[in-house]
């Protein structure tokens, strides 16, 4: 099990469930959709919780990562196979961390960081009905204090919770769609 200095121990069973299921499937790198099944598998955090109030569980992710990316030989992969968006959305996380006044990177902020970096992620979450946005609003929304108990928090974390039910998604989010339309978005290829 590799150690991400900074985060959570939810945080970090998710990484490590992204590295592990990325290995599994014989896939050569760790992208966001891994990351995304990571925090899906890791029950009873807020993260896993929104997710799967939204319809995204983690066997209806196994089952697109199978179907498309397909499945080759076993691999034994390490956080440096991760992709650079992976890693972006690392440092994403951390950001959304800082700016939740949290002393370590939960599960939650990693959701936020993979909605809003992570391109495969997010089609694969459209390919299972659910929204982006839908998914941030719930996660935000059921963010508090015991349910990131594990994280060390610091004194400013009520004012990050009640934020959360204000205008947070709009304060950590981007709006895609308003992006699109505006052609302020590369092609995807």
């Amino acid at each position: 099990m590799y150690k991400f200095n900074g985060f959570t121990n939810d945080a970090n069973e998710a990484l490590n469930s992204a590295i592990e299921i990325a290995g599994q499937l014989g896939h050569n790198y760790i992208g966001s959709e891994h990351i995304l099944y990571g925090i899906a598998s890791c029950e009873g955090t807020v993260a896993s919780d929104a997710l799967e109030q939204c319809g995204v569980t983690s066997e209806k992710l196994v089952g697109l990562l199978e179907s498309e990316i397909g499945v080759g030989n076993s691999l034994r992969l390490s956080p440096s196979d991760m992709t650079p968006t992976s890693k972006r959305i690392l440092e994403v996380a951390i950001e959304y961390a800082r700016e939740m006044n949290m002393q370590a990177v939960s599960s939650i902020p990693l959701l936020l960081a993979v909605l809003q970096e992570g391109n495969y992620a997010n089609r694969f979450i459209n390919l299972l009905g659910a929204d982006s946005k839908e998914i941030a609003t719930t996660a935000l929304s059921n963010f508090d204090d015991d349910t990131v108990s594990n994280a060390p928090q610091s004194s400013g974390n009520k004012s990050a919770k009640k934020s959360a039910k204000g205008g947070t998604l709009e304060k950590f989010g981007r709006d895609l769609t308003a992006e699109a339309k505006e052609l302020k978005l590369d092609p995807v290829i």
